[in-house]
């Protein structure tokens, strides 16, 4: 049994979603991991005028698409497809969980 866990991470709200839907199985599960909101303030000018300041943020959303897999051919056709993906902007990470069970003598 494989499991495999693929996180997507984008600037852009509407790429996460459109790849989500593009990779997402009939026995996958999506869940949204909370945005990241990082914000930044700048001097206008930094001689004079100390109170004039420029605020910017930038967040960044992420979601999680958990599936699991009975062979070694549908693990490959789910990875092959993510890594051609064309969607620039995309960043998208790989987990894979193999389970087995091992049989052992204890001496």
């Amino acid at each position: 049994m494989f499991n495999s866990i693929i996180i997507i991470k984008s600037f852009e709200k509407d790429y996460v979603f459109e790849v989500c839907r593009k990779l997402r199985g009939k026995a996958a599960r999506l869940a949204s991991i909370p945005t990241h909101c990082k914000r930044f303030t700048v001097l206008r000018s930094p001689h004079v005028f100390k109170k004039s300041r420029e605020q910017f943020e930038m967040k960044t959303y992420k979601s999680l698409i958990t599936q699991k897999y009975s062979s070694c051919s549908q693990l490959k056709n789910a990875i092959q497809k993510v890594v051609h993906m064309d969607k620039y902007g995309v960043q998208t990470k790989i987990k894979l969980q193999f389970s087995s069970w091992f049989l052992y003598k204890k001496k």
